[in-house]
Formats: structure tokens, C-alpha cells, sequence
């Protein structure tokens, strides 16, 4: 039986959660209107770190005996930390690295992409009030069951 991407994204946001707690809030692929309301305990915008999720594609391993194996993925994911300012910005993400990297996912592991995470920096959106400080992480596995 193929992996189910929505069970997948479910294990990773339970490892999210359980990595950050109540420092920060965990979204799966959408952030509620909602959100800069929410404030930590010194009155600023909870940070948050927001899942994109991807389907995955066939893992082809054996071109030659007849296609792709439709049982694996190799699934690509983006994690993006999102905070009042970019220093709260890097310590979410300091949070969760060690968490993800190398954490087993079925019979996969959660790798990232490290010459994104090499070179992405700090953004801001400043279109919101308070603006927004954010920070793209890409990450990957390669799985055939949970």
C-alpha cells in the first residue's frame, strides 16, 4: 500500500509540537487570520512555524525492471518559522533542527535540504502589523511505509 501524504504530515507535526511546545504554534499548510492576536508571554505574536506540505513523487529505484516503485515517495517538505523579529526567528528553528535531522519517519528519515538551508536568511513581511520576520527551511525523506 502507498504511503498516505496526509499521514506523513501528521507524524511531522506531532514531532513539530513536540519539539517547540508551547514556545510556539505548529500549522499545517495554512495559518488562521487568527494568529497575530495570539501573544506569548511578553504580550508579542506567538511565533509559529507553518508545514508546506508536498505529495511526493514515485521513488524510481529500479528503472530497468519496468518503473517506478508506486509504494515509496520521495516526499520534499518546506518548514517555515515565522516571529516578531529574527533572532526569535533562528531560536525556533534551532529548536526543531535537531529534532527533524536524521529523525526516523517509518522507514524513512527526515533529512534537510542542505544547500538551501545553507543560504536561505532572514525575511520580513512588513505589509503586517507588527511585521513578520520569516525563514524557509526545506527538508526531505524518502519512504515505502510508515
Amino acid at each position: 500500500m502507498p504511503v498516505r501524504s496526509a499521514d506523513l504530515y501528521t507524524h511531522i507535526d506531532t514531532i513539530l509540537r513536540a519539539a517547540v511546545g508551547t514556545r510556539a504554534i505548529v500549522y499545517l499548510g495554512h495559518v488562521p487570520d487568527s494568529h497575530p492576536t495570539i501573544p506569548d508571554s511578553n504580550g508579542l505574536p506567538r511565533p509559529y512555524l507553518v508545514v508546506w506540505p508536498s505529495p511526493g513523487t514515485a521513488i524510481d529505484d529500479e528503472p530497468v525492471a519496468g518503473g517506478p516503485d508506486l509504494t515509496g515517495q520521495h516526499v520534499r517538505f518546506t518548514i517555515t518559522a515565522v516571529a516578531h523579529d529574527p533572532t526569535t526567528v533562528l531560536r525556533v528553528l534551532d529548536d526543531i533542527r535537531p529534532q527533524l535531522t536524521g529523525c526516523p519517519v517509518g522507514d524513512g528519515i527526515i533529512r534537510p535540504d542542505v544547500e538551501q538551508q545553507n543560504s536561505v536568511r532572514p525575511l520580513v513581511d512588513p505589509d503586517i502589523r507588527p511585521a513578520r520576520h520569516y525563514m524557509p527551511t526545506d527538508w526531505w525523506t524518502q519512504i515505502t511505509r510508515l
